[in-house]
C-alpha cells in the first residue's frame, strides 16, 4: 500500500493576523492606527541565598 501524504495546511502568524485585525477595526472606527510592540517583561527579583535573618530573643 503506498503512503498517502496529507495535504499541507496553511501556516498563519497569529500575532500578525491579530495586529492586522486590530488595525482594520480601529480604522473603521476612525481611531489612530499606530501599533507598537509590547514591552518585554522584567525578570523577577531573585532572593539571596544564605543564612536566614536572625530572630530577636
Amino acid at each position: 500500500m503506498p503512503e498517502q501524504k496529507a495535504p499541507a495546511g496553511k501556516v498563519v502568524d497569529l500575532m500578525a493576523a491579530l495586529k492586522e485585525s486590530v488595525a482594520k477595526a480601529q480604522a473603521n472606527r476612525g481611531e489612530d492606527v499606530t501599533i507598537h510592540d509590547m514591552p518585554k517583561k522584567k525578570a523577577a527579583a531573585r532572593r539571596r541565598k544564605g543564612r536566614p535573618p536572625r530572630r530577636p530573643p
